[in-house]
């Protein structure tokens, strides 16, 4: 992709329908792209993914004795991850395959 870093959360903000502009897991990717890290909307999915990857073996690991109001924001966490990984797969990721 020879697209300069700050075009993805341009292409993010033209691709995903506006009418999810202000859904929480939009504001998340969107606040995300913004910081200009990211070279493509793959090495965006792996950072997602590895991030879901660390919550969901916290989660197995302390949701039976972590504590209570932790386990929340970890499981808060863990939606806006995989909603914002939702955006980026269904509306630019060309063919699936990731």
């Amino acid at each position: 992709m020879g697209k300069s870093k700050m075009n993805l959360y341009n292409e993010i903000r033209s691709r995903v329908p506006e009418k999810f502009h202000n859904e929480p897991c939009f504001v998340f990717l969107a606040d995300t792209a913004r910081l200009g890290v990211f070279d493509s909307v793959n090495d965006l999915i792996e950072l997602l993914d590895n991030d879901i990857k660390k919550i969901n073996d916290w989660l197995s690991g302390n949701v039976m004795t972590g504590n209570v109001e932790e386990v929340a924001i970890q499981m808060s966490k863990l939606d806006k991850l995989k909603g914002a990984k939702q955006y980026l797969m269904e509306y630019l990721v060309e063919n699936g395959d990731n």
